[in-house]
């Protein structure tokens, strides 16, 4: 799910709050001054509602059908290996984890 518009703090207080109440947790965010993009384990009946609940304050847009990859301990080699021919949408990186949306 990604939402659009100014992401401030209390706007994403309030989607967690809706995640609360609907007993759903993302498995990867990516915040931005702009948008901010949630990715969650494909349960319909918990995505449709939020969508509806979220897009009473954002633009909110659904991508569904992703997989999400991590690699702990990543090399080089591994990332090139485990993306290769993949359509990437974002990549979240630490020093120990890599993780991609595709």
């Amino acid at each position: 799910m990604v939402t659009q518009g100014f992401i401030g703090e209390q706007k994403i207080g309030v989607l967690y709050g809706f995640f609360e109440q609907l007993s759903i947790r993302p498995n990867l965010t990516q915040n931005g001054a702009i948008n901010v993009i949630f990715v969650f384990d494909n349960r319909e009946d918990k995505i449709k509602p939020l969508a509806a609940k979220a897009s009473e304050i954002f633009d909110v847009q659904i991508t569904p059908g992703l997989s999400l990859l991590t690699i702990r301990h990543y090399t080089v080699d591994s990332i090139k290996r485990f993306t290769e021919g993949k359509n990437t949408l974002k990549t979240q990186q630490t020093k120990q984890n890599a993780t991609w949306p595709f």
